[in-house]
């Protein structure tokens, strides 16, 4: 298993409300652009994406209120969990959030994959941190 964590940003806004963001999947919908739209589909707590031809589902596993939310692949190329990770900060519309995901990688997907990974959770705390998504 390839373990992969985001560096932790600063979020200018509450757990609870970070969290009430990140468990509604219908929210995610509205960062997509219009014509990539039709390739996602959201059903409760899992969310269905179609790109170059592959489809990867997840799920949400596990949710513990305004701290952690835990994804599973449901279909997808390989096994993967992602776990996202929230932490009141010193203020209190502040968390602290970061990302950690755990694939099950061969050497050769690792060694493609691997720094591609790591530069996309960074960039996504980044953009959360920002109020680009979320």
């Amino acid at each position: 298993m390839a373990e992969y964590k985001s560096k932790t940003v600063i979020v200018r806004t509450a757990p609870m409300a970070l969290f009430d963001r990140i468990v509604d999947l219908k929210g995610v919908t509205a960062v997509i652009p219009e014509e990539q739209k039709k390739d996602v589909v959201v059903d409760g707590d899992m969310i269905s994406i179609t790109y170059a031809g592959f489809t990867i589902a997840v799920k949400i596993a596990e949710k513990i209120p305004f701290s952690k939310v835990v994804f599973e692949d449901v279909e997808a190329p390989f096994h993967f969990h992602i776990t996202l990770n929230l932490e009141p900060g010193e203020a209190p519309m502040e968390t602290l959030f970061n990302i950690n995901v755990d694939a099950d990688l061969n050497f050769m997907m690792k060694t493609l994959l691997g720094g591609k990974i790591q530069e996309f959770l960074d960039k996504t705390v980044t953009a959360v941190s920002t109020g680009e998504i979320l």
